[in-house]
């Protein structure tokens, strides 16, 4: 599975928003969706994501977020122009 050797690979968050950012000085029309679980969004944190990803990516699926986080989650992601 990817997500296995993504992790296996050593693969963070961090890396993954400095990946982005070097693919949107090549290419800034092709849009980008982070798909990712809860967990590493917290480690790395929700704030800092937001803010590190303003204008890089066109949406986030975090897949096991709880329902009831679902609105907060969209109004600060919208706030900076992440989805």
């Amino acid at each position: 599975m990817p997500y296995l050797r993504a992790l296996s690979a050593g693969q963070t968050v961090h890396q993954t928003v400095e990946l982005v950012k070097a693919v949107r000085l090549q290419d800034d029309t092709t849009p980008i969706v982070f798909m990712t679980y809860l967990n590493p969004i917290m480690q790395y944190g929700f704030e800092k994501l937001v803010v590190h990803t303003e204008n890089l990516i066109d949406g986030i699926l975090i897949l096991d977020a709880p329902y009831e986080y679902r609105e907060q989650f969209k109004l600060r992601l919208t706030e900076k122009t992440c989805i």
